[in-house]
């Protein structure tokens, strides 16, 4: 899932003619419908999101264009897709939350792992990392992360720095 047009074309140059991928010119939200997006240009591409950027002080001021996006949820993509996902790996510039509250059934149904970004950048609108934490465990997960060459119980904090967490679903 890509929603940025320039980005999406990269994606679909990089990924070629490969059987494996399927490339969706889509955000991915709790719900289906349409969002505004602000891309950054492609020197800030990684911080197009559906929300205002806080870029870090060395990147410098960078000025955004907002399209409207079509969105939709996994839970309405894996129906409408007969799938049934072993790994999802969620990493979408502060709208991660949302995210997830569009995957219940699937979090619910199919117990796949999942990869989430976490990273507190205390951005209007943007739910803190410790609730995407509090969803998954809420939800039958456990978190773990890599630390010092393993994979570890990951114990759940009051504020995150930029990272990954891996849930698998509790037995």
């Amino acid at each position: 899932f890509e929603p940025t047009p320039s980005t999406f074309e990269l994606l679909r140059l990089n990924a070629g003619l490969k059987n494996n991928v399927h490339l969706n010119q889509l955000a991915v939200t709790s719900e289906s419908g349409t969002a505004t997006l602000n891309d950054y240009g492609a020197r800030y591409g990684s911080f197009n999101s559906i929300y205002a950027a806080k870029l870090p002080n060395q990147f410098g001021p960078a000025k955004s264009t907002s399209f409207q996006v079509p969105t939709i949820s996994v839970d309405e993509y894996v129906d409408r897709e007969g799938l049934v996902p072993s790994f999802v790996k969620i990493d979408a510039e502060n709208a991660d939350y949302e995210i997830l509250t569009g995957m219940r059934k699937t979090l619910n149904g199919c117990r796949p792992l999942v990869c989430v970004e976490v990273g507190d950048m205390d951005i209007d609108g943007v739910r803190p990392s410790k609730d995407i934490v509090s969803f998954l465990l809420d939800h039958g997960y456990q978190p773990y992360e890599y630390r010092e060459g393993d994979i570890v119980q990951h114990q759940p904090q009051e504020r995150y720095k930029h990272g990954d967490v891996l849930f698998l679903p509790a037995s």
